[in-house]
């Protein structure tokens, strides 16, 4: 997800080709949510020609507002208004150090899906298996390659060089410089280190609207409960609250600050907000939504926070997007709120009910229910077979892998695996193709490594891969090989990126090969990096380069930061460097951020790419409301806040 910058950067150029530089909010905000049109015949997606992450047409549903046109004069895009809306509060604006997941993707197609789930099968894996030291493996050719090893920023790099820098990027009056710092900040320091959170209170002031969101979110993200009274004000809108604003609280901010009290408060709030969230009903659809996923992420408060989720599911009172939220808050609390089982499949297979909240039923009933629910598998394969809305057979699918990857033993998973294996042999849409092979790589990846039953679930992946011909299936496909950990496949996924020149094939190719831990593709993804012009495929080839543990482009890639002609290169050389740089690029990030003679976009994300070196969790900060999301929910806010790299 700007990175820290509140999609920011969300169309981040849309993923960063050439584009004019916007001032303001340095980009635009992405298009409004989009609900697929149901249809019992759905079209038949990209062709052979597709591009990054094209998809079929997007149809505007109930509840999307008006398309948001870019401002002509480069400036932040405003909100429209509408009941309920953050739209009379003010911009939701981006800035160019955001995250955009890949712009051109349609929001119904499953690179959507892939961009907001995985995080968990990237960041954490590539941080978990890549100590410090070097190693070398051979190429294809014999010849001997060297591959620098990750070392992670120790907690004297982060303290001593990290938070300086980033704390003294805040004392400049530009936007951009300002809001990557300070989401940057917050995901890198530890709230003990003293003067942080302070430091953070004061961008609440900024007389930048993005900067007083990124403030928000970054308090937050900081993990500091002494802040979440504020965050508590500003959200309720009480006069402690407008006063942390400088005066003024619009329901933007009330919004942005009902996600970041998610990560910074405890227990002892959970009533506060189980208060608001009753009061407000359909005020503020924004701020109760965004209340209600943070009821979510307190699991030390599931106990009373799940009863009041239960009713909230059968009240029909209440705006059906704050209502479709409510199951995904259900299943973030875990197995206390399995019980509730029965009622969230009774959900999911009502056609009388809304189809967000179906969906989003669909979606917590694939964390929530168990294997031996004999029930819950029998009514997914039947949406799977059946329903009409695209959106919903398509969670399902991967609603069965997650139940599978939590499968005990072989003998208990083989009826989800069959019924897999059987969709991807003789899908019952054609479409559904992609998202059937990415649900058989969910569940391949839970199971146990010596598995028979993830090894026969990669041949048939791979099977599939040898006989697909459409590169967005294919690109899927490659995506669960790489799931499945088939290391056998890795020469074939570098034989088809050495053959073809799709750009959107050659990144789903090159994070596969990183999944299957494929060595012998590092110099060719390094040498695709170095010279690809195409923004978005560096990205993905850097994350493959990181899953390999390969750290030697990131001194390129620094330089490259350093003498970008334009704004799009800076920006996708900062991206690629987040996800391929280790500690060695901490001391020349630092010098290009504290250096005022660099162009602003430039001193931006060298702060971006230092927040996504430094992270200190696994993941990236908002990966817990990012998984299992339903993001095609028309609320924006939400989809501002995980669209933040």
């Amino acid at each position: 997800m700007r990175a820290a910058r509140l999609v920011l950067c969300a169309l981040l150029l849309p993923w960063l080709g050439e584009a004019p530089r916007a001032t303001g909010h340095g980009a635009w905000y992405p298009p409004p949510e989009r609900r697929p049109e149901r249809s019992p015949t759905p079209g038949d997606g990209p062709g052979p020609e597709s591009g990054p992450g094209s998809g079929g047409p997007e149809t505007p549903g109930p509840g999307s507002g008006p398309p948001l046109a870019p401002p002509s004069s480069g400036g932040p895009a405003v909100l429209p208004p509408g009941r309920g809306g953050p739209g009379a509060g003010g911009p939701v604006t981006t800035r160019g150090g955001g995250r955009k997941r890949r712009g051109a993707t349609a929001i119904d197609g499953w690179e959507s899906w892939w961009e907001y789930n995985k995080d968990p099968y990237l960041r954490g894996r590539a941080r978990s298996s890549v100590p410090t030291g070097d190693r070398a493996f051979l190429r294809r050719d014999g010849a001997r390659l060297a591959v620098g090893r990750f070392a992670r920023p120790t907690d004297d790099d982060v303290r001593g060089e990290v938070v300086p820098a980033l704390v003294r990027a805040l004392s400049v009056d530009d936007a951009e410089i300002l809001d990557s710092a300070t989401i940057a900040l917050g995901r890198v320091a530890e709230p003990d280190i003293g003067g942080v959170a302070r430091t953070l209170r004061e961008q609440l002031a900024s007389r930048h609207a993005t900067v007083r969101q990124s403030g928000l979110l970054a308090l937050g993200i900081l993990g500091d409960r002494a802040s979440a009274p504020i965050l508590w004000g500003v959200m309720s809108d009480t006069s402690a609250g407008r006063s942390a604003l400088g005066g003024e609280v619009t329901a933007v901010e009330r919004a942005f600050a009902a996600f970041a009290l998610g990560f910074a408060c405890g227990p002892e709030m959970v009533p506060q907000i189980v208060r608001l969230v009753e009061r407000t009903r359909d005020d503020d659809v924004e701020v109760v939504a965004g209340a209600v996923l943070s009821l979510g992420l307190v699991r030390e408060a599931a106990t009373t926070t799940i009863p009041v989720l239960a009713a909230l599911l059968d009240d029909r009172r209440i705006d059906r997007r704050i209502r479709s939220q409510v199951p995904i808050a259900l299943a973030r609390l875990g197995d206390d709120a399995a019980a509730l089982v029965p009622r969230l499949l009774d959900l999911a297979t009502d056609r009388r009910q809304d189809d967000d909240l179906r969906r989003s039923s669909v979606i917590a009933l694939g964390r929530l229910a168990s294997i031996e629910d004999a029930e819950v598998v029998a009514a997914l394969r039947k949406v799977v077979r059946k329903e009409s809305d695209a959106p919903l057979r398509r969670f399902s699918l991967v609603a069965l892998g997650r139940i599978l990857a939590r499968a005990p033993h072989d003998d208990a998973g083989k009826r989800i695996h069959d019924l897999l294996q059987l969709e991807l042999a003789d899908p019952s849409y054609r479409t559904d193709v992609a998202w059937t092979a990415l649900a058989l790589g969910v569940g391949a990846h839970g199971l146990d490594p010596t598995s028979e039953l993830r090894a026969r679930a990669a041949k048939g992946l791979v099977s599939a891969f040898r006989s697909t011909r459409s590169p967005s299936d294919v690109g899927a496909l490659a995506i669960a090989i790489g799931l499945a950990e088939d290391r056998d496949a890795g020469p074939l996924l570098l034989d088809r990126f050495a053959e073809t020149r799709d750009a959107a094939l050659r990144a789903r190719l090159a994070v596969g090969l990183g999944l299957v831990g494929h060595h012998g593709a590092a110099a060719a993804l390094t040498e695709a990096m170095l010279d690809e012009r195409d923004a978005a495929l560096r990205i993905e080839l850097a994350t493959g380069l990181r899953l390999l543990g390969d750290a030697a482009a990131g001194e390129r890639l620094v330089e490259t930061m350093r003498t970008a002609p334009t704004f799009a290169v800076a920006a996708a050389a900062g991206r690629a460097l987040g996800q391929v740089g280790d500690r060695t690029a901490v001391a020349p990030l630092v010098a290009l951020l504290d250096d005022r003679e660099q162009k602003e976009p430039v001193r931006a994300f060298a702060a971006v790419a230092l927040g996504l070196i430094a992270e200190k969790g696994d993941e990236p900060w908002n990966a817990p409301l990012s998984v299992d999301s339903n993001y095609l929910v028309g609320l924006q806010v939400q989809r501002a806040v995980l669209d933040i790299y």
